[in-house]
């Protein structure tokens, strides 16, 4: 692990990815003006909290029924989706 300042803490890991996927990968942080290591992470973080949105919905639709479809248009609408 390495130790880039006071409040982050970095851990090195391997990971096998499709050669095609590397290349847009790389390009993709190339486009950003990142490392493919940050840009990886926010990936990552993303997908993460996706996960969490998607219980919350579950949640709350378990609750109230489901969200119809002018509800989802205008939340992609706000979400600019």
């Amino acid at each position: 692990m390495t130790k880039f300042d006071d409040v982050m803490v970095a851990e090195r890991i391997t990971i096998s990815i499709d050669k095609d996927l590397a290349g847009a990968l790389r390009q993709a942080a190339a486009d950003d003006d990142t490392n493919i290591s940050a840009w990886a992470s926010k990936a990552i973080r993303r997908t993460l909290n996706n996960r969490g949105l998607l219980a919350v919905i579950a949640d709350w639709e378990a609750e109230h029924g489901a969200f119809i479809e002018n509800e989802l248009d205008e939340a992609r609408r706000r979400l600019d989706w």
